[in-house]
């Protein structure tokens, strides 16, 4: 059998050939009662047999039903028929078979539903507790059951992992049972929508989705993170940096948890939230409300890393891998004022709240590495010789207090004792100490005083 074909019996069911065994049932022939009830059995049984037994289980228990419903009626129209006492003539007989076809469609379908919620009632966890566990009334229970038997239901929307997913698509008919259902899990809510207007504000739990409802809007409720790769991030000397940030925000709590209009969580996964807060968030569209955190700690960011300099915001530490570290104390101060600038800007909403900053890497370009590690060895080296210096004068001091001499060989002398001690030279521009009669550079002193 070809899929178009199955699929288009599939679809319209057991109307067409219910239809046609009617057909044949009203035709005016002895023989065409028994042929019309034969056919209405076999394909009834054909529908089962070819659609029953790869279909979800409420699909199995559709067709179950159909079935049950259609041979129930076969032997009541027939039952009712043998019953009835005919006068002879078309038309009379055309009346009785047309009035026993009536009956046994609607005393079947009476007995079998109430047959199949019978057996629900009893046996099935679902009616028995679900209008106590998921909040419904046992109306709306029993509603459910049958939209999902006969394939009547509205969809059925699970929403996890902050967004909305279908779990059962929409029936091919509706009826006075027609329900969808929306389940929400633990730290979320879901703003409805009905032809175009908010409709209502859900949290944890199922709910009855009601005909013409859609989901505008998924909130999460635990927290979330924007985690930003900022490239070209310039400097105060011009130097283009590459920043990881993350940025962290949740929903402002309620003002008042024991409102009315509150959406609680009895899992304490998040703290309660206005229903008026979630609303003003499902009027961004594209979900513009989760990039605002983002995009006001973005420009923060940018705007402190341009008042600070390379040599600000690194350091050298010669006993890691990596000698060029980040100066952990400024980012500190960074962080603290980013996130200060971003809860401002995002706090005007009334929808959010920053609740922090985390700058997690930052790369340099290799010339400003280079430079870094050049100047940071020009500042060693200086701070070395300006020891020096002080350690030379301090000894000349000492000197000239024992000796009560001081001049170019006790210059050298002092010099050779720093050298000694730090078993380096002075670089031959070193200037003696002013207080040195006649000072001159090292260089001199060395030509005046060779011994």
């Amino acid at each position: 059998m070809s899929k178009k074909l199955k699929s288009w019996l599939k679809n319209t069911g057991l109307a067409l050939p219910l239809l046609i065994g009617m057909f044949i049932c009203l035709l005016p022939s002895p023989f065409s009662w028994p042929v019309g009830m034969a056919v209405i059995i076999l394909v009834a049984l054909g529908y089962l047999i070819l659609f029953g037994r790869k279909e979800a289980m409420d699909a199995r228990v559709r067709w179950a039903f159909i079935t049950g419903f259609v041979l129930l009626a076969a032997i009541i129209s027939s039952v009712t028929l043998n019953w009835m006492q005919v006068e002879p003539g078309l038309i009379p007989l055309l009346i009785a078979r047309g009035l026993a076809l009536l009956v046994g469609i609607v005393l079947s379908y009476m007995i079998t539903w109430l047959f199949f919620m019978a057996v629900i009632y009893v046996s099935s966890v679902y009616v028995l507790t679900l209008h106590k566990e998921e909040n419904i009334s046992l109306w709306e229970a029993i509603r459910f059951m049958h939209s999902l038997i006969r394939g009547s239901q509205h969809d059925w929307v699970e929403v996890k992992g902050g967004e909305a997913k279908e779990l059962k698509k929409k029936g091919t008919m509706e009826d006075w049972s027609s329900l969808g259902k929306i389940i929400i899990a633990p730290g979320h809510a879901v703003v409805l929508e009905k032809k175009t207007e908010f409709s209502r504000v859900l949290g944890v739990g199922s709910h009855v989705k009601k005909k013409g409802e859609k989901v505008r809007e998924v909130f999460e409720l635990k927290g979330l993170s924007a985690n930003p790769t900022l490239e070209n991030v310039i400097t105060r000397d011009q130097f283009p940096l590459t920043i990881k940030m993350s940025v962290g925000f949740k929903i402002k709590a309620a003002e008042d948890p024991k409102a009315k209009e509150v959406i609680k969580d009895n899992w304490e996964v998040f703290t309660p939230v206005g229903e008026a807060t979630l609303k003003k968030g499902a009027a961004s569209t594209g979900g513009g409300w989760k990039k605002r955190p983002e995009g006001a700690a973005v420009g923060a960011l940018r705007d402190q890393i341009m008042t600070y300099t390379l040599d600000e915001l690194f350091k050298i530490q010669e006993n890691g891998q990596d000698p060029v570290q980040v100066n952990n104390r400024r980012i500190k101060i960074i962080e603290d004022a980013v996130k200060e600038a971003a809860s401002e800007a995002v706090s005007k909403g009334g929808l959010l709240e920053v609740s922090g900053v985390d700058i997690q890497e930052i790369t340099l370009p290799d010339d400003a590495r280079e430079r870094i590690k050049a100047d940071s060895a020009k500042k060693v080296e200086a701070e070395k010789n300006t020891a020096k210096e002080e350690l030379v004068s301090r000894i000349l001091d000492d000197i000239g207090k024992r000796t009560g001499k001081i001049g170019p060989g006790e210059l050298r002398v002092a010099v050779e004792m720093v050298e000694k001690l730090s078993e380096k030279k002075f670089p031959e521009t070193f200037i003696a100490p002013n207080f040195l009669v006649g000072s001159q550079p090292l260089q001199d002193a060395n030509q005046q005083n060779p011994n």
